[in-house]
């Protein structure tokens, strides 16, 4: 894991636990791992943290602005200005 990737990583454990996950990313996940939810869980992060990385090189949204668009805390320690 890169160093700068651990604000996705923080994003996302907030995301468990404010249960707000992507719902459509979830239900892939949770299909791909035949219902078993802990590797459901693994493959979650692995897809969202895929997903934030390539929202983020396309020029959108950061994760941080991400959550404030969801109404959630951004991740701990993450800057604005991280890239």
């Amino acid at each position: 894991m890169a160093p700068s990737d651990q604000r996705f990583y923080d994003l996302i454990a907030e995301e468990f636990r404010a249960r707000r996950l992507v719902d459509g990313l979830w239900i892939r996940a949770f299909s791909e791992a035949a219902g078993d939810e802990s590797k459901a869980r693994a493959l979650y992060i692995g897809y969202r943290v895929e997903q934030l990385k390539a929202a983020e090189e396309a020029g959108h949204a950061t994760a941080e602005q991400q959550a404030a668009f969801r109404g959630e805390a951004a991740a701990p320690g993450a800057c604005e200005g991280d890239a």
